[in-house]
């Protein structure tokens, strides 16, 4: 191959490269506005409920304790599932130390059916 038809194969690569950095970039932006929009919402939610527990006398901090519990406890079951699928991208996905894997079965409930104070 000469000079001229290596540099016209390399601009061709170069314009291709250049059209999947774009496309990357987009996709990028959706998923970025997505978790935005998740987190947005994840958000809302946690003040709503944290609003709704304040009125039955639930207070702060044991609010804040029921969402780690259950947050941790359903980020492992998220992680077992995609493990289950496909252990390579549970592994790249999960960021934890072992400290912070749930240990939990079932969480308590947040409010006790008859009238006794949840468990921990």
């Amino acid at each position: 191959m000469d000079n001229e038809s290596l540099q016209s194969r390399l601009d061709e690569v170069e314009k291709k490269l250049v059209l999947l950095l774009k496309g990357q970039a987009a996709i990028q932006t959706v998923h970025d506005g997505a978790i935005l929009r998740a987190n947005a919402r994840t958000t809302a939610l946690t003040s709503i409920v944290r609003e709704l527990c304040g009125r039955v006398g639930l207070p702060g901090e044991e609010f804040a304790h029921h969402l780690e519990v259950r947050t941790s406890f359903y980020h492992d079951q998220l992680l077992q599932a995609i493990r289950a699928q496909n252990p390579n991208i549970a592994g790249r996905v999960d960021n934890r130390n072992l400290d912070e894997v749930s240990t939990v079965k079932q969480f308590p409930p947040l409010f006790a059916d008859d009238g006794e104070e949840p468990e921990d």
